[in-house]
């Protein structure tokens, strides 16, 4: 794991793991000259002594503009009002046709996810109140389902279930194992606790943040970031 500095600022990213470097790297989000801290050893580098940076391919030549085709029939005044209005009714009709679903697929997958995301708070404001009481460190367990649960559970309502009948369950972000919650870089985006959906059962997972926000992210990039070893995804919803 590498925490990444841009060369023209002094902010500090990361911890990301080599493989998430690179794919920033490829889509061209990273400079040679940024500088890599090794979490591990503090060993310093450029991420051009790590990474190969693309280099960018030179321009492509502007096409030659073609004379638009004459037309071959006039259209009268009156064509061209209808035809005209009939344009502006489509423009204005399709963008809500194609809103309609979406926004129900959307709605349904926010209502499935309604008792994680207050389930998550109950863990969230349990995780804090663990936190107050050893001076503001995690969970030593955060990596271990058994442990951090066990270390939580004095701090949760006897009535909050940490698994759901669809099979759905908490998960917590093992980067966090026994780290101090002040010493996160960047707690609106870093996963603190997550639920992920069954397998083609919705596009969004529920989440936690260090920030202490509750919302709703792709479940696709969480899944990323999770095989990744990063969990950190901004909320959307």
């Amino acid at each position: 794991m590498y925490y990444l500095r841009r060369i023209n600022t002094q902010d500090i990213e990361g911890p990301y793991s080599i493989d998430y470097l690179r794919q920033m790297a490829k889509d061209g989000k990273l400079d040679g000259s940024d500088n890599l801290l090794n979490a591990e050893t503090n060993e310093e580098l450029t991420v051009s002594q790590l990474i190969d940076i693309p280099t960018s391919a030179p321009p492509n030549q502007a096409p030659p503009t073609a004379t638009p085709p004459r037309p071959t029939s006039k259209v009268t005044p009156a064509q061209g009002a209808i035809i005209g209005l009939i344009i502006v009714a489509s423009l204005c009709i399709l963008p809500l046709l194609l809103m309609i679903p979406t926004a129900s697929k959307i709605l349904i997958q926010s209502t499935d996810m309604l008792e994680a995301r207050d389930v998550l708070n109950q863990v969230r404001r349990a995780t804090e109140a663990y936190c107050n009481d050893y001076d503001g460190f995690f969970p030593s367990g955060m990596g271990n389902r058994d442990e951090w649960t066990q270390q939580l559970s004095p701090y949760l309502p006897a009535d909050v279930s940490l698994e759901f009948p669809n099979g759905d369950m908490v998960e917590a972000n093992k980067n966090l194992d026994n780290l101090r919650m002040s010493s996160v870089i960047d707690p609106g985006q870093t996963v603190m606790f997550y639920v992920m959906p069954q397998e083609g059962t919705g596009e969004y997972a529920a989440v936690a943040n260090v920030y202490g926000q509750v919302g709703l992210v792709p479940a696709k990039k969480m899944q990323k970031s999770i095989d990744s070893g990063i969990f950190n995804v901004p909320i959307e919803r």
